[in-house]
């Protein structure tokens, strides 16, 4: 077992008699055809795939792994469909050394003032490498669900609850 997506490979064993006795002393060699199964493949495995934040900037996690090792570096592009409700580092990058250690994703709540109610952000995970098992189309993009709780209210304030004048 190797962790690498590589696919189903094809072995051919050339066996020999051995002197003594066996049934097969000539020595001609007869060969065998072994295919060794890959168990492996290409992908990446997110810890949830719903967040929850708000705009006071409180913050929530969620981690990215890979499933096989890579043969180059594998990048994680992350994108959204509404960049005003949530922050994000904007990739990940796993190499061949790193590819099995999950690495944390922080997103942090950004307040817009607007009274807007609650927001929803799909978050895109695109992955891209030299590695062709990690790249589209072999490997489909993820999604994470962000919803951002508003902290703004509709309204006003008075400075002053009484007033006189003159005529």
């Amino acid at each position: 077992d190797d962790n690498i997506t590589e696919g189903n490979e094809a072995v051919v064993l050339d066996i020999t008699g051995v002197s003594g006795g066996g049934a097969n002393e000539s020595g001609t060699p007869q060969q065998v055809s072994v295919t060794i199964t890959d168990d492996d493949s290409a992908g990446f495995t997110l810890s949830k795939t719903t967040a929850s934040v708000a705009e006071t900037g409180s913050t929530d996690t969620f981690t990215v792994v890979l499933d096989s090792q890579p043969s180059a570096n594998v990048t994680l592009t992350l994108s959204d469909n509404d960049s005003s409700e949530v922050l994000y580092p904007s990739s990940l990058v796993f190499s061949t050394g790193n590819w099995s250690t999950a690495q944390t994703v922080t997103l942090t709540g950004k307040d817009d003032s607007d009274v807007d109610g609650n927001q929803s952000t799909l978050l895109t995970l695109t992955p891209s490498s030299a590695d062709s098992n990690f790249n589209a189309p072999a490997l489909s993009a993820q999604t994470v669900s962000v919803t951002t709780s508003d902290d703004d209210s509709a309204g006003f304030t008075l400075s002053k609850t009484t007033a006189s004048v003159d005529e």
